[in-house]
């Protein structure tokens, strides 16, 4: 992800328009990869429709425009599934190599493409059986994953802080408990049918939105597995071990759904091109027209209330009144708006720490994620809030504001004496 923006900013100047690109581009170049994966397991008409109903995803929608690495996880990972079903096709060592390739630059991306991984180590093991070792193309794809995975590791092994950090990083989940899993899961799952999340909210009652897509792709499965067996094997080959993943990750977001988006869509397009012209048929097709019609206006909706935010507007209200030589502590919402002063975001930093080791002298507080949460419906980052404003009551005077409709009335303050 750093080089990725890195290599965005440099090419196109800083700003959340050339930070979503890569992004975006990444989601759009997944929707043909799926086209392709549907005539793969189906026909052309099924890769007709599992891009379509991809391309409409709320999650997957969600991906193309937030600065973050499902969409890269989503599309190397696709492509990884794509060029192994060619390589078995064709029997092809350079494909099956280049899988492997695209599967190791997703894990560089996020840990949960290993989720795809083993996907893939499935559907491998489904045709090789235990003779999979004396196969090259199973070689051909271990290959490719570790040339691209080596240079990862050796980053990381050369550095004690770096194995420090990625020990503390990946192995936070340990510490779970079965019933903050389970919690965690939970508020996963009601952000997928629709009711998890307010600030996305479009009703003030907790009616699951999103419930009909959930159950259309349930639905497919099902058809999938009385009318080819086979495919619905594959299907859950490729979901089950990424959904049995997430569990012990500290994270909670349904964000990761749009890495699935791709196989639920395909669950769908190929239980729909695997049922004869019936009555049937003429349902599941009506379910697909209100699961894209019902998306795309959530994602009308999402972009409408995304429109109401003037980031431009915030960048220069905070560059007047933040100077050069500042160190900044803020949401890192705020970082692309202060790109060349040092900077440090209060999701990662205590306030004490950033006071006293990083010689912070300007905080951008009481943002609409500090005062409100992440949106999942408790106060999130209420400790880092009280701790904030208490240091800046005594220790910091308030030196303007820069009020937005999106992100909040922006308190900046400067600690006194630096």
């Amino acid at each position: 992800m750093p080089l990725t923006l890195a290599a965005a900013f440099k090419s196109l100047g800083v700003g959340p328009i050339q930070a979503r690109l890569p992004e975006f581009l990444a989601c759009l170049a997944t929707i043909p990869v799926v086209f392709w994966l549907g005539c793969l397991l189906g026909s052309r008409r099924a890769g007709i429709l599992a891009a379509l109903l991809l391309s409409v995803d709320n999650l997957f929608v969600l991906a193309a425009r937030t600065v973050r690495p499902e969409a890269f996880v989503t599309l190397f990972a696709a492509l990884a599934v794509l060029l192994y079903l060619i390589s078995r096709q064709r029997k092809s060592l350079l494909a099956a190599l280049l899988s492997g390739v695209a599967l190791g630059a997703a894990c560089n991306f996020h840990t949960n493409a290993v989720g795809i991984g083993i996907s893939i180590g499935l559907l491998i093991f489904g045709d090789f059986g235990w003779s999979l070792w004396r196969s090259k193309r199973v070689w051909g794809i271990v290959a490719g994953s570790i040339a691209l995975i080596i240079p990862f590791v050796i980053w990381i092994a050369t550095n004690a802080i770096r194995v420090q950090a990625f020990v503390r990083l990946y192995g936070r989940g340990g510490s779970l408990s079965l019933a903050q899993a389970v919690h965690g899961e939970i508020s996963r799952y009601s952000d997928l049918i629709g009711i998890g999340g307010q600030r996305l909210r479009l009703i003030s009652f907790p009616i699951p939105l999103r419930l009909h897509v959930v159950l259309l792709v349930v639905a497919a499965v099902i058809v999938l597995e009385r009318k080819r067996r086979a495919l619905s094997l594959t299907i859950l080959a490729l979901v089950i071990p990424s959904l049995l993943m997430w569990p012990k990750e500290m994270n909670i977001t349904a964000r990761y759904f749009a890495i699935l988006a791709p196989y639920f869509a395909l669950a769908v397009a190929l239980a729909w091109d695997a049922l004869q012209p019936s009555k049937a048929r003429q349902l599941l097709a009506a379910f697909c027209v209100l699961a894209v019609v019902t998306q795309l206006a959530g994602n009308l909706v999402l972009l409408r209330q995304a429109h109401d935010a003037d980031f431009a507007a915030v960048s220069q209200g905070l560059r007047k009144a933040i100077p050069r030589d500042a160190r900044v502590y803020g949401a890192m919402t705020f970082y692309l708006a202060l790109y060349d002063r040092p900077y440090f975001a209060w999701h990662r930093t205590p306030v004490d720490y950033a006071v006293d080791k990083l010689e912070i002298n300007y905080l951008i507080l009481n943002d609409r994620v500090l005062l409100h949460g992440t949106g999942h419906g408790s106060d999130d980052y209420r400790e880092v809030r009280e701790n904030s404003n208490a240091f800046v009551k005594h220790s910091a005077d308030l030196i303007g504001q820069v009020p937005d409709p999106f992100y909040g009335n922006l308190e900046i303050y400067h600690v006194r004496g630096r």
